[in-house]
């Protein structure tokens, strides 16, 4: 069913993912319906907006529906997190996360691609105007232009303070696995660090402190 889970509306697909059981909590669900996915995608590309399959439109790519379904389900977001996601394309996930974080969550993204990175700013900056007028209440998405297995101890991330731990970690581009520690080290107690392997979702919770 989880293929199935497009239609021809934001509102259509959010029912759809529902209905396939692709997303069970109602805070995720006001999430996404919230944070249209046609608002991040370019404008020739509307038609296939709320396809249930991946969506690539030269450098800019989202990934289907469904997956980003499994993986806020993973992620396990929750008001007052703070998320860093790595691999931060047009900046739909974070904007989605930065509602489940609400108001006072830090929100992190980093996208190596210009070409990305400049589309989204652009989305980013223009759905939190809008999302101000509508009086929707979510959190400020920072994005940083940088390629983070480029930076050995994240100090690229958009001039965070000395040293930040953060309740929640998505690597949407691939983690080489020897600086998974490097990750790691930026995980709160209790925080969880979710990537793809292949065709699956990794999780690790971290349960007794970032390693030093």
């Amino acid at each position: 069913m989880a293929w199935r889970s497009g239609g021809n509306s934001n509102d259509e697909m959010c029912a759809n993912l529902h209905k396939n059981s692709i997303v069970t909590k109602a805070s995720v669900l006001s999430a996404l319906q919230i944070v249209d996915r046609g608002f991040f995608v370019p404008e020739h590309a509307q038609a296939s907006a709320y396809a249930d399959a991946p969506l690539r439109v030269g450098t800019l790519h989202l990934s289907a529906p469904h997956i980003y379904g499994a993986v806020l389900n993973t992620l396990e977001m929750g008001p007052g997190n703070s998320f860093l996601n790595i691999g931060s394309g047009t900046g739909y996930l974070s904007m989605v996360c930065a509602v489940l974080g609400g108001t006072t969550s830090l929100q992190h993204g980093v996208e190596c691609n210009g070409e990305t990175f400049a589309f989204s700013q652009s989305r980013v900056a223009a759905f939190q105007t809008e999302a101000t007028t509508k009086g929707i209440k979510l959190a400020e998405v920072v994005l940083a232009q940088a390629n983070i297995f480029d930076v050995a101890d994240l100090e690229g991330i958009a001039a965070p303070p000395a040293f930040v731990y953060y309740d929640r970690i998505y690597v949407g581009a691939g983690c080489p696995p020897q600086l998974k520690d490097v990750l790691l080290k930026r995980l709160a107690l209790g925080g969880i660090l979710v990537a793809p392997v292949g065709d699956d979702l990794i999780k690790v919770r971290q349960l007794f402190g970032p390693p030093l």
